[in-house]
This record gives C-alpha cells, structure tokens and sequence, in this order.
C-alpha cells in the first residue's frame, strides 16, 4: 500500500534510520548544549559587567571617574581584562566544540542517506516485473535520485540546524523568564499567533511540494523517453514535437511553483511582522520598568541580548520550514517504494536447490496481466532435460509469456510451472534464476567494456574463462579488431555495436554463466544472413547439453527442434516435431507455407 503518513509519521519514520547513530547524536547534542550555554555565558557578563562596574561611571550621562580613585579604575580594567579573556577562552572552546558538532551531525547525516538510498536500489532490485511495467524508468529515477537528492540538504543540514535552533529556543527561553518573567510574558505573547501563520501555511504549501515532485518526475520521464528514442525523434524529424511535449511538462511545474511562490510571498512577510513586535515590547515594557526602578540596565541590557537570539532560531526555523515541507513531499515518495511489496518472493520454506537437470513443466496453467483477459488457457507443455523445444505462434500468441512464467517473472493465476518436479514458488528465486541463461532478440548490455559485459554471466570469471567464452561465441575475432579488444567501451547499450557483435557477446555471456535452462527469444530475428550463421553457430555450441526454450519467428531456426508447440490465442493447439507438425497440416503447417513462400517472392 502507499504510504500516507503525514508530516510527523514521515520525519518519525526518518528518524527510524538515525537509531543505530543515536550514541554518536547525543555526543552532538551535549555538543550543541555546551555551545548554546557558552554563548549564554556573554550576556550575564556583560550584564554584570554594566550594573557592577561600569554603571558607576555613568551618571546622568556625564563621565564623572575623576572622583574615584587610581586604585579603584586600575582595579576595575582588571577586572574588565579578565572577563574579556575569560570570554575569548570560552569562544575558542565554543568554535571547538561547533567544529566537533558539525562534524558529527553531519557525518551521521551522510550515513542515514548512504543506508536509505542503498535500501531503495536494493527493494527496487526485488521488485516484480509487474510493478516496472506500470511505472516509467523516468518516474523511478527521480525518486530515487531527485528525491533521495532532495532529502540530503535536509538529513545533513537542515536537522542539525533544527537540533541548534530548537535547543537554543528552549534554553534562552528558559534564561529569559528566569530574567524577568514578566518581560518574557510581554516580549514572547506574538508566538501563538506566528504558530498559527506558520500552521495554516503548511497545510496549503504541502500538498503543492507533492505536486511538484509528481511534475518533476514527469518532466524526468519525459526526458529519458526522449535521449532513448533520440535516433527515432531525428529520424521522423519531431524534434519540435518532442520541444512542445517538454515545454509543456516544464509550464506545469512552473505553474505549481507560482502558486508556491504566491502562498509564501503572502504569508512570511505577515510571519516575519508579528516576531518582530516581541522586541519592539522591550522598548515600552522594559523602559518602563527601568523608569520604575524595577529593571536594572544590565538585566535589560542581556534580556535584549538572549531575545535577540530566542528569536532569531524562531526566524531559521520558518526558512527551514519550507525545506522540511519538501523533504517531507519527497520522503512520501520514497517510502511509497519501500511500502510496495514484491508480487514475486520466496515463500519462508523456499528450498535451495543444487544444480538443476532441467525438467520443465507447465500443468493447467493459466495466467492473465489484467483480470479480464487470460493471456494463457488451460496450457500443459513438458521439456525434458537436455530438449531443445520451440514455441511458435502468432505475434501475442502468449510465447513470451511462458518463458516470463519459466523465469518465474510472474506467478500462473491457476495451474503450475516446474523444474525438476519443484513449483517454483517453492524454490528460491536465486538458485533457479542463477541456473538460467537468456539471450533476447535485443540483448541488453551495459555501459562498460566488452569485458565487463561477458563477465557479467560469472562475476568471478578469470581473463582466460572469458576469452573461452566469447570463442565459442564466435566472438573473439571481431573483438580482438577494435583497438582496445576487450577493454574496448561499446557505450549505452552496446550502441558501437552492431546487431549481431551484440547477440555474440549475449551468446558470450550466458555461455559463461554455464545456465541448466536456457531461454532463447527470436535470438536471429533482426540480423543478416551472414550474420545469422555465425550466431547459429554459437547456439549451437551453447544450448549443449542444456534444455533449451527457443522462440522463433523464423521457423527454420526451429526445424531442428526435439518438440515445437505452437501457442495461438493463449492456447497449446499443436505438439510434435517439424515433420509431425507439417503432417498435420494445422496452424504450423501453414505458417511453414506462407513463411517460405514469402522468401520465395524475395529471391525472385
């Protein structure tokens, strides 16, 4: 479920990840308390300072020390010396122990975000299929970048300042009644009012900060969609299309941040106006009972002092306000991800298994990607160890499907999918996808080196296991031809690659990973000729000894096949070899016909 937890249930939830650095935070609170308290040192001295010594030089404000004698003002300057270098030794100690705080507070906030942005990859890593598919790639990284992003100024700066600043209202405030309670209660009366401002700008601003996160997003999607199809965007020469389509997502977001702007210009002023009645109080209430005989200059003197500095933590924490709203829009969105559950885990009794011979078996299986609509019905297939079986069908027959529910990428609705006699939902999703190798009609390969993505299939392959590998891909040849061979870069996604360069290094990869099963997904589809028989040739090499599940829309890829089955609208209709099937003159025989006859026309 979406986590919907208000401003306090998220910071309480954030704090949730400060726990295990709690020893480490209170050394940067007492911190923090000796600092405010050093600094509230100054003004009782200075206070002392004025009524004890230097109130008796003043009178009526005419300088009168002629009338005291040597002894006394030598004596005095003494004493204003050594509370000058009392103070100078306090402040040394204070920007010691600032240094130390800084250092410890923010070191914590590094980590919490270190640990919260790891367990975000880390629950995205374990998420199903199901849930990728209904969110855009755009969408996930801003939340796991832009928003994460976003929470940093607040775990690393912003909550030391709310710790500075929330101690050193509550210990000035204390000092300041202990002063003189009846100025506190005067100086003091606008908070409640400033409380409510501050209140009722929340509760408008907050779910805008949420809206703009959403727009960002969107504006992040927008983005990637356009650099990943940026060849078909020249192509189709939309460039202005694409602009129109972007421009529109920014005009939303800054149509949010006028409102944000509009709300905060109508309310801070107001704020900023009522705190600063507080000291005006001093002037009247204060002089007043200086004019009474009842306040010593003094006492006014650091009454003045710590409001200034009660009020000016008030101030920061207005402007930290706003920050701590959006960090609160982006930690909902966060946690959002972290409150969704996998479709796709291991049961607590999910057993581990060794290495597998590779039976598979589908029994009565039906599954559906929306209630309404079975993809696949009633559907029984079995591969024995070692086959090589085909699936054939029509484009959305469900061939793609059933080799999602073999990965176990999905769960059947009804029915069973087995290895070597186990459901899967009754083995550990690491031990059965460890032993399966794929190889896609569009293989995905990372930004690295020709190196990194052929070791890939084993982490902790030597330099001889790879280049076995892509021999027996047939891959070697070509990579030894670029300049750098196997530390060559091939860019995002292999795009210095061609085509079939890149099925050679899939063929590499998973040759290395040594899998049981072996999926194949139009592995030739989208290449030339030539090219098709060096990649056949490689297959041929890998699907040894392993069961194998090949997808085919070029049936002759499939002749060879121990068992075909053809799928046609989420239906097993058809089993049996290539002449069997042709034999049988049903669906299969007739894609045979019009599959060859079409490469006849082409020849001709």
């Amino acid at each position: 479920m979406p986590f919907r937890g208000g401003r306090l249930s998220v910071f309480i939830r954030l704090l949730q990840y400060a726990l295990p650095y709690r020893a480490r935070i209170a050394v940067g609170i007492l911190c923090t308390v000796a600092t405010i308290g050093i600094e509230a040192i100054q003004p009782l001295v200075m206070r002392e300072i004025i009524d004890e010594v230097l109130t008796e030089y003043v009178s009526g404000g005419k300088y009168i020390g002629h009338t005291f004698a040597p002894e006394r003002v030598d004596q005095d300057i003494q004493l204003l010396l050594t509370f000058a270098l009392a103070l100078f030794a306090l402040y040394v100690l204070r920007g010691l122990l600032n240094v130390l705080n800084r250092f410890l507070l923010q070191k914590t906030g590094q980590d919490i975000l270190l640990s919260l942005r790891t367990e975000v990859y880390n629950h995205l890593q374990h998420l199903s299929l199901r849930f990728f598919n209904s969110r855009s790639t755009g969408e996930l990284m801003s939340r796991v970048t832009g928003d994460v992003e976003s929470l940093q100024n607040t775990i690393t700066d912003t909550v030391e300042r709310i710790i500075v600043n929330s101690l050193t209202i509550l210990i000035y405030g204390v000092v300041l009644f202990a002063l003189n309670w009846k100025l506190a209660i005067v100086t003091l009366a606008p908070l409640p009012i400033y409380s409510l401002l501050i209140a009722l700008y929340n509760r408008k601003i907050r779910p805008l900060y949420t809206v703009a996160r959403e727009r960002i997003a969107e504006i992040s999607a927008t983005l990637q969609d356009n650099l990943s199809g940026i060849r078909v965007i020249q192509c189709f020469a939309h460039e202005d299309h694409e602009l129109s389509r972007f421009s529109e997502r920014c005009l939303e977001f800054w149509k949010i941040s006028l409102r944000i702007i509009k709300i905060r210009a109508s309310v801070f002023p107001f704020a900023r106006l009522v705190i600063t009645i507080g000291p005006l109080m001093i002037l009247l209430f204060g002089g007043y009972q200086i004019i009474l005989g009842m306040l010593s200059i003094g006492t006014l003197f650091a009454f003045q002092n710590f409001l200034w500095r009660f009020y000016g933590p008030v101030e920061s924490l207005t402007r930290i306000n706003d920050t701590i709203v959006r960090a609160s829009a982006s930690a909902q969105r966060i946690f959002e991800i972290l409150d969704t559950k996998a479709d796709i885990s291991d049961l607590p009794n999910a057993t581990s298994m060794g290495r597998i011979e590779g039976r598979i078996e589908l029994k009565n299986v039906r599954f559906a990607y929306d209630e309404n609509v079975d993809v696949l019905s009633d559907v029984n297939l079995t591969a024995k160890p070692g086959q090589l079986i085909g699936l054939v069908g029509p484009s959305g027959a469900g061939k793609t499907t059933i080799i999602n529910l073999i990965c176990r990428f999905y769960d059947p609705d009804a029915g069973r999918v087995q290895v070597d006699g186990h459901d899967l939902r009754d083995i550990e999703l690491r031990s059965l996808r460890s032993q399966i190798g794929m190889v896609l009609q569009d293989p995905f390969l990372f930004n690295g080196t020709i190196r990194e993505n052929i070791a890939y299939g084993k982490l902790d392959a030597t330099e001889d296991d790879i280049i076995s590998a892509a021999i027996q891909a047939n891959a070697h040849d070509f990579v030894c031809g670029f300049p750098d061979a196997y530390d060559s870069r091939i860019g995002e996604r292999g795009v210095r690659l061609s085509g079939g360069e890149k099925q050679r290094i899939a063929i590499a990869r998973a040759i290395l990973g040594d899998p049981r099963i072996l999926i194949l997904d139009e592995a030739t589809s989208s290449v030339d000729t030539e090219t098709e028989v060096q990649i056949q040739k490689a297959l041929e090499t890998l699907v040894q000894g392993r069961t194998t599940v090949a997808i085919a829309h070029r049936l002759s890829t499939v002749r060879k096949a121990d068992c075909l089955f053809v799928i046609d609208d989420g239906h097993l209709i058809e089993s049996g070899t290539h002449s069997e099937l042709l034999a049988m003159g049903g669906l299969y025989s007739r894609l045979c016909d019009l599959q060859f006859a079409l490469q006849d026309s082409d020849l001709t």
